[in-house]
C-alpha cells in the first residue's frame, strides 16, 4: 500500500469571526493546522503529505520541506480535487481537516488496518449524543432513534483511483469525500473516532480546544 496524505488549509474561516483563518490560530503556543500535521509526519504512514492553502495564507505556513504545497480551491471539494491531481501515484489516499487538531496515531492506524483489510471507502464516526430531529418547510416531521446516527468527522480514506475517478466525473459540490463517494454508488466503512477529535468553526471552539489540549494525555484515545 501507497499512501498520500492531504491536509486541508485552504478554508478561509468565515464563521470563525477573525482576519486570521481559524487553522492558523495560536493553540498553546502551536498553530492550530501544526497538531495533525505533526501526527500525520510522525506516524511514519505516508510517502507524501500534501497541504492545500490559499497563496495568500502561505506567509502563515510554517517551513515544511516534507510536504507539497497545493495552491486550494473556492470549495473544500476544489482543493481536494486539486491535490489529487499532485499527489505521486498513491494506491490510497487520507483526507483530514486541518482544524481538526487532535488527529491520533491511534486513529489513523485503525484507518491503515481496514485498508489493509481491503475496505475502500472509509468515514470516522462517532455516535450522537443529541436527539435529531428531521424538518421540511421549518417543521419537525420526525425524530427517529439516536441509534440510526454516527456524527461524520475526519480522516476519511480512500483508494486512490475511485476517489479521483468520482471527483473527475460528478458535477454536484459535496461538503466531504464520503458523500461524494456514496452518490457514486460506492460502500462506505467507518472506524469510530472519539470525541476530543473536534472541528475548530468558533472561538467557543478554540477555547474547548485549549481545555482539551491541556487535559490531552488523559482526553484521548
Amino acid at each position: 500500500m501507497k499512501l498520500s496524505a492531504i491536509l486541508l488549509l485552504a478554508g478561509s474561516g468565515l464563521r470563525f469571526g477573525s482576519l486570521l483563518p481559524k487553522q492558523f490560530q495560536d493553540l498553546l503556543g502551536k498553530k492550530v493546522y501544526r497538531f495533525a500535521l505533526d501526527t500525520l509526519i510522525s506516524s511514519g504512514y505516508f510517502h507524501e503529505i500534501l497541504l492545500t492553502i490559499q497563496p495568500e495564507f502561505t506567509p502563515l505556513l510554517d517551513p515544511h520541506p516534507d510536504c507539497k504545497i497545493i495552491f486550494g480551491g473556492n470549495t473544500r471539494q476544489n482543493s481536494v480535487h486539486l491535490a489529487l491531481k499532485q499527489c505521486s501515484n498513491p494506491t490510497h489516499v487520507l483526507i483530514h481537516d486541518g482544524v481538526r487538531p487532535f488527529l491520533t496515531k491511534h486513529l489513523l492506524q485503525l484507518h491503515v488496518d481496514k485498508l489493509l483489510q481491503g475496505c475502500k471507502n472509509i468515514n470516522t464516526c462517532i455516535p450522537s449524543s443529541d436527539t435529531i430531529n428531521i424538518l421540511k418547510d421549518k417543521e419537525i416531521t420526525s425524530i427517529p432513534p439516536r441509534s440510526h446516527f454516527l456524527r461524520g468527522q475526519t480522516p476519511q480514506s480512500f483508494t486512490f483511483e475511485s476517489l479521483y475517478q468520482a471527483h473527475g466525473q460528478t458535477t454536484k459540490q459535496y461538503t466531504d469525500d464520503c458523500s461524494l463517494m456514496l452518490d457514486a454508488g460506492h460502500e462506505v466503512s467507518y472506524v469510530t473516532g472519539n470525541e476530543t477529535n473536534i472541528k475548530i468553526t468558533s472561538l467557543l471552539d478554540l477555547e474547548i480546544a485549549k481545555t482539551i489540549q491541556r487535559n490531552f494525555t488523559s482526553f484521548s484515545c
